[in-house]
């Protein structure tokens, strides 16, 4: 799965994958099958055995960011994920944004934010041996700023936010807009709260383009002795903050400027 684009690989039982990740989690048993509506002229549902994932290794941040940027990877989505429900994960993810506001990392405040969606997937390598559980959640604000809105990224095992995108920000107050200094304090904060350790970091600041904001190409690492590619991204003018994997690169057409979102 590319962070960089929305994987809609979803695996049917059927096709008989291994499925290998955390010891006794079940798979939903009901898969919605569509046929071609021109010879069937209808929409069928199949039962579809009850798969029950093996043991596998526990993953690092580093590992699971890295298996969620390898094209080969697959994904599916699933009614809940193990440590978090539908009901309970919107909770961790307002707890989680007050923990990133707390190091200077505020895009929208926590308590001002409704959830649009939220969806959880299963993604796992290609050979089975190595897998995680995401959430992918829209939220967006409910009073003041009309069109705000952030998409976050969280991992169901730790309850860590792995990427944070925040649009429209009007009259955007981050510090981090105004100090390179204090762009790089927030990356390395934003380690600590990942866990990890900052290998490189590549600073720039936008007032050289005209424009009051930083972005930064930064390599996280951690215990696995391997290393993740992350953008720091943010700009008053264009109301943007982003903080997330590096893969989605593309320009804004009315200024010119780099731009990123995450995505499946």
């Amino acid at each position: 799965v590319s962070m960089g684009r929305r994987v809609r690989a979803y695996l049917a039982a059927a096709l008989g994958l291994s499925l290998a990740a955390l010891a006794g989690f079940g798979l939903p048993g009901l898969l919605l099958a569509a046929w071609d509506e021109q010879q069937l002229g209808r929409v069928e549902q199949e039962e579809a055995p009850r798969l029950v994932i093996s043991e596998q290794p526990e993953l690092t941040i580093v590992e699971k960011v890295r298996l969620l940027q390898r094209d080969s990877s697959n994904s599916m989505p699933l009614q809940q994920g193990k440590n978090y429900r539908r009901d309970t994960v919107e909770e961790k993810m307002m707890e989680e944004l007050d923990a990133l506001a707390a190091i200077g990392i505020e895009g929208l405040p926590a308590g001002e934010l409704d959830v649009a969606f939220a969806e959880v997937f299963f993604v796992m390598d290609v050979e089975g041996e190595h897998s995680c559980i995401i959430w992918n959640a829209q939220l967006y604000q409910k009073e003041g700023a009309a069109g705000s809105l952030a998409e976050l990224y969280l991992d169901d095992e730790t309850g860590k936010i792995l990427g944070l995108s925040c649009y429209g920000l009007e009259g955007l107050t981050a510090e981090s807009v105004e100090d390179v200094k204090k762009a790089e304090s927030l990356i390395y904060d934003f380690a600590d709260y990942l866990g990890c350790h900052v290998a490189m970091t590549d600073m720039t600041d936008l007032a050289g383009l005209g424009y009051t904001g930083v972005s930064a190409a930064v390599s996280y690492g951690d215990e696995s002795g391997l290393e993740m590619q992350y953008r720091f991204y943010v700009s008053r003018e264009e109301e943007v903050l982003f903080l997330g994997p590096r893969e989605l690169h593309g320009e804004n057409a009315e200024t010119g400027m780099q731009t990123e979102t995450i995505q499946f």
